[in-house]
């Protein structure tokens, strides 16, 4: 026995080099993470490096999904907080109306289409800019009612914002409708949430002043001020939640919860107004409903 030796090693700790993740299909969250390679519908297989660091307790678990890279055209493992990542940006930029066949710039409206969203957002070219000033200045007196404006550059069912005020600001610095006197107007409509809240706590024949939309797009003007008195309030559109009526010398806004398209006569008489007895009715969809 004394002839036998005895030599103490460190066993070598052997590293899987892949990783199976499930996830969930519908999610794309982690369910688990797992050593070794499986081949199910419901996992994909990275390298050790790429989940080494959640293992580790370094990243944040819920930070990470399961979704198509647009970079390797392929699932993947991504941080959803860095979608520069894993998306790719395409902007086309086109002009709807007649002249898209002859790439007219002069067309009332352009279409940019944002391919890493899939969000395609309508809006106005600065023609159509400069005739809605031309129109107001030449039709404020129209024997014919009611005289329809579409701002479709901020149409809800084409991808717009419905938060753009610009139209919105020429109209009420227009001396015409700063008092009752003046043609009588509908303005539909702004996304206000901080105004409904506002005009809620006053309650209908109460006074309200308080900034409203330009929330997500400010580029052509800014949140504009609406002070006024609240001629009512509905609940209960799918759309909209809440939808105020404030009016402010000739001129009725409705001022919505979340963004509505305003379509049909109901969409009016349900908040007590009266577009076929009205002069201006201002609306924001591509297409005018009977």
């Amino acid at each position: 026995m004394s002839d036998i030796q005895f030599e103490l090693r460190k066993r070598k700790r052997v590293r899987q080099d892949f990783w199976s993740i499930k996830y969930n299909i519908n999610t794309g969250q982690i369910v688990s993470i797992e050593a070794g390679n499986k081949l199910l519908p419901d996992h994909i297989v990275v390298s050790y490096a790429r989940v080494k660091d959640i293992l580790a307790g370094k990243l944040n678990q819920n930070d990470y999904r399961v979704t198509f890279n647009e970079k390797l055209g392929a699932l993947d493992l991504v941080d959803i907080k860095r979608p520069t990542e894993f998306k790719k940006k395409h902007v086309w930029v086109g002009w709807l109306s007649a002249g898209e066949s002859n790439l007219n710039i002069f067309s009332p409206l352009r279409v940019i289409l944002f391919a890493d969203t899939g969000i395609m957002r309508v809006e106005a070219s600065r023609e159509w800019s400069t005739s809605l000033r031309e129109t107001m200045n030449s039709r404020t007196d129209v024997e014919t009612v009611p005289f329809f404006i579409s701002d479709m550059g901020d149409n809800p069912t084409a991808g717009g914002a419905v938060d753009v005020t610009w139209t919105l600001n020429e109209i009420l610095a227009r001396k015409e409708f700063k008092t009752t006197k003046g043609p009588s107007l509908i303005y539909a409509s702004i996304p206000g949430p901080e105004f409904v809240t506002k005009a809620m706590e006053a309650g209908v024949g109460g006074k309200v002043d308080v900034y409203a939309g330009a929330a997500i797009d400010a580029r052509y003007a800014p949140p504009i001020r609406l002070s006024g008195t609240i001629e009512s309030i509905v609940h209960g559109d799918e759309h909209a939640e809440t939808e105020v009526l404030v009016k402010m010398g000739s001129v009725h806004v409705i001022v919505t919860k979340k963004r509505k398209p305003y379509h049909y006569e109901a969409d009016f008489t349900r908040l007590g107004l009266d577009p076929r007895n009205t002069d201006i009715v201002v609306v924001k969809i591509g297409y005018l409903v009977p």
